[in-house]
Order: structure tokens, then C-alpha cells, then sequence
């Protein structure tokens, strides 16, 4: 089952587009409110302690959400059966696991990364387009049954430096990248919610086509607009919420909360 049509079966079923983004801040790392909550390492070690917080909020959120991102650069310590703890937890919620590693390298560095994701029981992965290798990638992927999402136009806003600038074919280089996945079958486009306007969120749909998946960034903490992302992107959206969640006093009512704003959102555009 490609991760389209996972994606379009569990959304019908949860009435929902919510990704939580699993975001584990050790608050040995960092301090205050942004981190995991201190209670998780009073009897556990600092592995063991995010490795709860993020099995805590999976079965706390999983009627909500459609997929969970866990994002690697948090995740380094964690080994491959922790992995797999995870992304077993994750489809017990009937939702999609995604590996936020932003991969960028040469083709057997990438197929490196492609199975070890696949035998931690990924769904799909983040993937930088500026190493190349797109179409290589797309192949790859799609040999281990994984799906790609690869950043399109991103809400940090330096990344308009490179991903505006204009290519040797006169075009913007997000419209390239999103060319590149249609021309390659690839399912998803990463596309933040801030620093994007209107236009470029209906060029990309143009070129990607209506199948393709907008994995959004950039709502809650971050303080994107929604609505927007709703009127301009399409159908197949999978909007992510991390901090506005994980740091809540109650990240149950949150995500609900989350998924029922988007719900209204997603059937207003009808």
C-alpha cells in the first residue's frame, strides 16, 4: 500500500489531516517550558525518559492523527529497536510513520538510510532535494516501499534564499523541485505554512498535481496560517503541529482541539 492511499484511507476514517510532530527536547538539552517534562526522568535515565514521552504521546494523540513525524536530529540517541518501538506504536494508532531526517546525499549513502528506515518500519522519509538525486531517490524509496517527502518551499525563511532563487529555465527552483516529484511519482511536498504565500502554494499544487501530499510545518508555536494552507493547498494535506502539542498542559485535548479546527477548515473548502 503506497502512503497516498494509506493517507486517504486513515483521513476518511479519523476525519482528520493532523501529523503531530514528535519533537523531544531533553530538558537536560533544554530548559523551561519547551522541553519534556521533568517527571519522565525521575526513575529513568534521559534515553529512557524521551523514549516515554514519545510513547506517552502517541497513545495520547493517536485518535487524532493521521501520521506522526519523528524528528531524527531529537531521535539520534535512540537505537533501532527503540525505533521500532515506536513505529510499531505508531500503527497500533492506525496512523503513518514518517522519519524527519531530511536526507541529502549520494546514492548509496541514501539507500543506506532507505533501509535502515524500513527496517525500523518507517512509512516515509524527509528528503532534501539540493544533494540531486531526486530521481535516483524516488526509485530507491520506492524498492524498500517507502515514501518520499521532499522540501519544496520550507517556512524558515533563509530558505527562500535558495528556494526562490531563479534557475537557468527561468522558473523559481520550489517550482523545479515540484516539477522533478511529478515527473518522478513521488507522493509528498514538504511546504511551510509561514513565509508562503497564496500564489506559490497554488503553483506548486499545479505542477505537483491533486494526489500529491503537502506534509505543512510552520502551524501552532510557529504561527502559521492555516487557513491559508486550507484555501491554497489543496485537498491531500497532512498539517503538522509539535510543540503546540507536546508542551501542552493536556496534549490529548490539544490535538483534538487541533483536529477539529482543521476538520472545519478542510470541509469549508468544499
Amino acid at each position: 500500500m503506497t502512503v497516498l492511499s494509506k493517507y486517504l484511507s486513515i483521513r476518511r476514517q479519523k476525519d482528520s489531516v493532523l501529523c503531530v510532530g514528535l519533537d523531544p527536547a531533553s530538558p537536560f538539552m533544554r530548559k523551561g517550558e519547551q522541553a519534556v517534562p521533568a517527571d519522565y526522568f525521575k526513575t529513568a535515565s534521559e534515553l529512557e525518559g524521551l523514549l516515554s514521552f514519545c510513547l506517552d504521546i502517541i497513545e495520547k494523540t493517536g485518535k487524532y492523527a493521521v501520521a506522526f513525524k519523528l524528528n531524527a536530529q531529537y531521535a539520534l540517541p535512540f537505537s533501532l529497536a527503540e525505533y521500532k518501538r515506536i513505529t510499531s506504536a505508531i500503527r497500533k494508532q492506525n496512523a503513518i510513520a514518517i522519519l524527519d531526517i531530511k536526507l541529502g546525499d549520494i546514492g548509496s549513502s541514501n539507500e543506506a538510510c532507505f533501509y535502515w528506515a524500513s527496517q525500523a518500519g518507517f512509512d516515509a522519509v524527509t528528503f532534501s532535494p539540493f544533494a540531486g538525486n531526486i530521481v535516483e531517490a524516488a526509485r530507491q524509496a520506492r524498492e524498500r516501499n517507502l515514501g518520499l517527502f521532499v522540501l519544496t518551499l520550507m517556512s524558515n525563511p533563509e530558505a527562500g534564499t535558495f528556494m526562490r532563487s531563479i534557475l537557468a529555465t527561468g522558473k523559481p527552483a520550489y517550482l523545479w523541485i515540484a516539477e522533478e516529484l511529478a515527473k518522478n511519482g513521488i507522493e509528498g511536498a514538504v511546504v511551510g505554512a509561514t513565509n508562503t504565500t497564496a500564489l506559490e502554494l497554488k503553483q506548486i499544487r499545479d505542477a505537483v498535481g491533486k494526489d500529491v501530499i503537502f506534509l505543512v510545518p510552520g502551524i501552532g508555536a510557529q504561527g502559521g496560517d492555516a487557513e491559508r494552507i486550507f484555501g491554497h493547498g489543496g485537498e491531500n494535506l497532512l498539517i503538522n503541529v509539535g510543540r503546540s502539542i507536546l508542551t501542552a498542559p493536556n496534549p490529548r485535548q490539544a490535538a483534538e482541539d487541533f483536529a477539529f479546527n482543521f476538520r472545519g477548515m478542510m470541509h469549508a473548502r468544499k
